[in-house]
């Protein structure tokens, strides 16, 4: 590995230490996070990922597959990601902020489309990562909002984080790895 792929893996894992480190400095207990089995949703949750993957993958660029990607983009990303922006962040946020709004007959916190917005937001990192042009970002950031929606009312209904972070490799696994 070469000193710049290292980076979107100190990065992930920066993002995973925030929520442990806030939970054991402040004794809250990291089941409130979304640390624990449900099988609420999951198998809606991944379905819907995949095809959402699959559809996602005609339109994106895909990058060269090696080892290092597969392992950050299948693994580390949908982990640490997932428990940060959902388990930490959006949980805080509906704490904090309460509220929301109804869409049809889904409720979204104002937590969760905070969180979403941060996720979307936080993929413009891609300029650098990946080596997008900003028009090419700024999709990409817009595709991750709307699916961090997605996943953040699955995290929101399910209280895991188990069917987000296997929504969120399905999502990468079909939209990189398929022609």
């Amino acid at each position: 590995m070469t000193s710049s792929s290292i980076a979107p893996f100190v990065l992930q894992t920066a993002l995973a230490s925030v929520p442990l480190a806030y939970g054991i400095l402040t004794h809250r207990d990291l089941r409130s996070y979304g640390l624990r089995l449900t099988s609420k949703l999951l198998t809606q949750g991944v379905s819907l990922s995949i095809v959402v993957g699959a559809s996602l993958s005609l339109v994106s660029s895909h990058p060269q597959l090696t080892a290092e990607w597969l392992l950050l983009s299948l693994i580390v990303a949908p982990v640490c990601e997932e428990l940060f922006f959902r388990g930490f962040l959006q949980t805080h946020l509906t704490e904090k902020v309460g509220g929301g709004r109804r869409l049809s007959r889904l409720y979204l916190s104002y937590g969760l489309i905070l969180a979403a917005l941060f996720f979307g937001l936080s993929h413009l990192s891609d300029i650098f990562l990946l080596g997008l042009t900003l028009t090419a970002a700024v999709i990409n950031a817009t595709f991750a909002a709307l699916l961090g929606l997605l996943i953040g009312y699955v995290y929101q209904e399910s209280h895991s984080l188990l069917t987000p972070i296997l929504m969120h490799s399905c999502l990468n696994a079909f939209s990189s790895l398929l022609p």
